[in-house]
Formats: C-alpha cells, structure tokens, sequence
C-alpha cells in the first residue's frame, strides 16, 4: 500500500480563534425577526433569506468582536511571534539543506543515503513552512484590515446589498429598511428604539455611509479547493463573482453576490 501523503493545509490557526463565541442566538434571532416583519406587515421574507439575515449579523458581530480583540498587545504579540518562528524555521532549513548537499557530493556509500533521507524530510517541511508564510501573509493583511476603525452603520449597509442583490419582492427603500431594522431588533442593537427612532438611524446611516461603503469588501473567502484564506479583494476576478485562487490556481465562486 502506497504512502498517505499528508496535507499541509491549516497550519497556522485561523485568527478568528481571537473572536469570543457569538451570544447571537439563531432561534431568539428569527422569533424576533419575524415578530417585527409581521408587526410592519412585509411578507416577503421566507425562511431560507432569514437564515441568510442571521448569518450575516452573526459574522458582522463576530468581526466586530474580533476587531476589539486584535487590538489588544497580547494578539499583537501572538501574530508577530507567529510570522518571527516561521521566518527563523526557514533560514536554518536552508542552512541545513545546503550541509546536506556537502555531505552528497562526498559520494559516502551510508552518509550520502542518510544525507538523502534527511534532505527528503527537510524538503517536506521546507513546503509546509512555505504554505504556513502564506498563510501568516493573508492573516497579516486580514488583521490589518478588522483593524480598522469599522463604520457603525456596516452591518446595515451589509444586509441592504444583500437585499438589493439577491431578494425578490423588496424593491422600495423602505421595504428594505423594515427587514434591516428587524434584524438590528433580532440582534442586541437598540432595543430600547422605537420603530421610527430605528428607522431614522438606519437612513442616517446609509446616507452617511454609502459613499465609502463597497460592496463585499470585507468578504474572507476560503478556497474550496486548497482551504487556503485570503481577503476577496486582493484575488484576480475570473468574471463578475469568481476569483482564482493564488494557491492552487483553481476559480470558485464568491459566498456572496
């Protein structure tokens, strides 16, 4: 039986291992969701879209969270720790490398078989470690982006897209608003709000916010293909929502419109 080639994929840890757990509850979430839907009468929302609601205020929390937590010194001091030990690995593979390639050319029968197996297992992780500074590449761009200061209205802005892209039946500006101010009632933001205070935050917000806002700009997307993370911005566009993969070179789609 032939050797199990083992992956190299996932060596570093995803830095969302930073994010405390979510305290969105996806039941309380669509309850309340549905509650403020059929109190302003919009019926146009099923339940495959309310699930796409959810799981963009979850992941909009999350960031949020996340960013507060990569400000700290100690996530500071963990990223670049990472990239230094990887950086160390690599030089003294090289060096390693370049002894045993001495030691070949000595033409010892035992030494050059030894010095074979040995450079063998150095290659091996020699791609691993060039895997791993991959990854601690596209983690570095990604932390300097959730660093960022994040405009309040984002999640609002995030769902609107959503709405306008992807949602039949939801054409009105207003109609959308309802389902953004049900989703920030589903969700911890302003409870206390009554619906036109809410409904007034929420214009004030687009209006402020749509000029610097892009559409997926924030998108993290994972290579089905190689499971290698990048920021979707920075692949090559193959069409409108398809990118390459820098990895593996293989075209996959966008997760979202």
């Amino acid at each position: 039986m032939g050797q199990v080639r083992r992956s190299t994929r996932r060596v570093v840890q995803d830095i969302y291992r930073y994010a405390p757990p979510s305290s969105l509850n996806r039941e309380n979430f669509l309850r309340h969701l549905r509650n403020y839907l059929d109190a302003q009468l919009t019926t146009n929302v099923d339940e495959e879209v309310a699930e796409d609601l959810f799981n963009i205020v979850s992941e909009g929390l999350r960031d949020d969270a996340l960013k507060r937590k990569l400000r700290t010194p100690k996530a500071s001091q963990d990223l670049k720790a990472t990239e230094r030990l990887v950086k160390t690995l690599s030089s003294r593979i090289n060096d390693c490398l370049r002894v045993l390639s001495t030691y070949e050319r000595r033409k010892l029968l035992l030494t050059t078989a030894l010095a074979k197996k040995l450079e063998h297992q150095f290659r091996t992780l020699q791609r691993t470690l060039g895997q791993t500074e991959l990854q601690c590449r596209v983690h570095s761009k990604m932390t300097r982006m959730l660093k960022e200061t994040p405009y309040p209205g984002e999640i609002s802005l995030a769902i609107d897209d959503y709405l306008r892209t992807s949602v039949e039946g939801l054409e009105s500006q207003k109609e959308r608003d309802y389902v953004i101010a049900g989703c920030l009632t589903g969700a911890w933001y302003s409870k206390t709000r009554g619906t036109k205070d809410l409904l007034s935050a929420i214009a004030v917000q687009r209006s402020r916010g749509r000029e610097d806002y892009v559409a997926g700009q924030r998108i993290l997307w994972t290579c089905p293909h190689c499971s290698t993370m990048y920021v979707a911005d920075s692949l090559e566009r193959v069409e409108p929502n398809t990118v390459r993969c820098k990895n593996c070179k293989q075209a996959s789609p966008l997760p979202l419109p």
